[in-house]
């Protein structure tokens, strides 16, 4: 099951946080938006209700800082992304410039799909890519029913 590689951060300051997602895919044009599947209890998760900023980081091939920082996970809070470059801005999701891209986007609904989380945004702005010759970052997952 072929899929990207992403980072998807949301809160501000103190409870900043992100996790390394590859169930995102793009589910509108007018509005643009995007869903993200996240697996129940999660941090990240608890902070996604409607209204709430959050951002999609496309990982470009190669990008191993960023997918292992994120990958193994990181208590909440702005430090874990000044230490790959990123910033909490005021009033906005955590944001990582070094990725090949970036989607800000805002939280329309969530819907409960076992056990997981179907989270659908809206998008407000996007960047990228950071490299004209980037190229996004497939993985494939051999066995669909675990990460």
């Amino acid at each position: 099951m072929p899929s990207g590689l992403f980072i998807v951060t949301a809160g501000s300051a103190v409870q900043a946080q992100g996790m390394l997602a590859s169930w995102v895919q793009q589910c509108g044009f007018e509005p643009p938006c995007v869903s993200l599947a996240v697996k129940k209890g999660r941090g990240l998760g608890e902070l996604l209700h409607a209204g709430t900023p959050f951002a999609v980081h496309v990982l470009g091939e190669g990008q191993k800082q960023l997918l292992g920082h994120f990958g193994k996970g990181q208590a909440p809070g702005p430090e874990g992304f000044h230490a790959v470059g990123g910033h909490v801005p005021e009033g906005g999701p955590p944001l990582l410039p070094d990725a090949l891209a970036c989607l800000e986007c805002v939280v329309v609904t969530r819907h409960e799909v076992g056990d997981h989380e179907l989270v659908v945004g809206e998008v407000k702005r996007a960047r990228g890519p950071a490299e004209p010759d980037g190229k996004p970052w497939v993985h494939t997952r051999k066995n669909g029913f675990q990460y």
